[in-house]
């Protein structure tokens, strides 16, 4: 088509140009949507999110050479993403959010209620936008003067990766996450490896 020029360039530049069209395309056709559209793939979405994880532990064990403690908590943790029901959880905030942190899978749970930034800031990577749009099309958000607030719960798989959809911003989520006496997750939980 029109829109992919190979006039005399650089192979460099070929392939920018195709990345930047596959996105205006892929970000043109997301916009048409609905959060029902993603009803069925939760499923999906945290099947591949445990897979990130298990290849970060991997990571993780290959730097650290100690393979043991880590294995032992996966496999009391695999394919149990929703084992709250087993384990005490800690209320914790950062900033107008409220969550659930699960210390058997360093989880967090979102709750229904809390707010979250509107606006993008500029670092925050395209990647990183769409994530988190199909995130905010699953759970709900409505506007609340200038905030807007989440209309049902979500369990994100690391309190980093909550304060990041709380504040569009990489946080290091053991830290913001503080108890109702201000004491963090790292300060609560200091023997703990995972769950950043």
């Amino acid at each position: 088509t029109s829109e992919f020029q190979f006039n005399p360039r650089s192979i460099n530049s070929i392939s920018e140009n195709i990345k930047s069209c596959a996105k205006a395309i892929l970000e043109a056709d997301s916009s048409n949507f609905t959060k029902e559209d993603f009803a069925n793939f939760r499923h999906i979405f945290n099947k591949i999110q445990d897979i990130i994880n298990s290849v970060s532990t991997i990571s993780i064990n290959n730097v650290n050479q100690d393979t043991s403690i880590v294995n032992v908590e996966d496999a009391s943790t695999e394919n149990e993403p929703n084992n709250s029901e087993n384990s005490q959880l800690t209320e914790v905030f950062y900033r107008d959010a409220k969550g659930l942190y699960n210390p058997d899978n360093h989880h967090l749970i979102l709750k229904a209620g809390s707010q979250i930034r509107r606006d993008y800031i500029p670092s925050f990577s395209e990647a990183d936008k769409a994530a988190r749009e199909r995130i905010k099309s699953e759970i709900g958000v409505e506007n609340d003067g200038n905030i807007l607030k989440t209309l049902t719960d979500y369990e994100f798989d690391s309190p980093s990766g909550a304060g990041k959809f709380v504040f569009c911003s990489n946080v290091n989520g053991r830290k913001v996450w503080k108890n109702a006496d201000g004491m963090s997750l790292k300060e609560l939980y200091l023997n703990e490896t995972l769950g950043h």
